[in-house]
């Protein structure tokens, strides 16, 4: 004996309230969200926003302003260290000699080759083993490579051992303008 009738919900009366509850979270859901009326401006940061949003902010680039004008002139550096320097001329010509480098003569053999020396009774300051720093020069710098050997034993070796020798991209032996400085 039951004393109290057991009730059984109707489906129907489930399902109604099942959409009441539903609705009212999402009106909870659309009460709760961010309008830009509540946003402080400034506080919104790029990385807050979505990548999209984003890309459809930026314009397209505007014209180059114009030439900002001269700075100053720097401060003097400090002296170098190299000893002497030479621009040299594919023919084998010496150029603007300066330091130890004002008594350096060229012998040109062949074709690349540059055999460094010095006047009679001078030096040039290279010794056995000086340190010689030298680079291709001129409109077409890009188009040769110039290496020095200061060792005995080179082609210029008759002409005081130490040359310098011009090639292209190709390693072939050319003409050219280098410079040379001693350090």
């Amino acid at each position: 004996m039951n004393p109290r009738p057991r009730l059984r919900p109707h489906v129907g009366a489930i399902a109604i309230l099942l959409v009441l509850c539903l609705a009212s979270a999402g009106s909870a859901v659309a009460g709760s969200l961010i309008t830009s009326a509540q946003i402080k401006d400034g506080t919104i940061k790029v990385k807050d926003l979505n990548k999209k949003t984003v890309k459809k902010l930026q314009g397209k680039s505007g014209p180059v302003g114009a030439q900002g004008e001269q700075g100053e002139q720097g401060e003097q550096g400090p002296a170098g260290t190299a000893r002497g320097s030479a621009l040299i001329f594919p023919a084998g010509a010496v150029y603007n000699p300066v330091g130890a480098f004002e008594n350096l003569t060229v012998v040109h053999p062949a074709t690349g080759v540059y055999c460094l020396g010095s006047k009679p009774g001078t030096s040039n300051g290279i010794g056995n083993y000086g340190s010689v720093v030298v680079s291709a020069h001129g409109t077409d710098f890009t188009k040769h490579v110039a290496t020095v050997n200061l060792e005995f034993g080179s082609t210029c070796n008759p002409h005081g051992g130490h040359g310098v020798f011009v090639t292209n991209l190709a390693g072939t032996a050319v003409d050219g303008y280098f410079a040379i400085a001693l350090m």
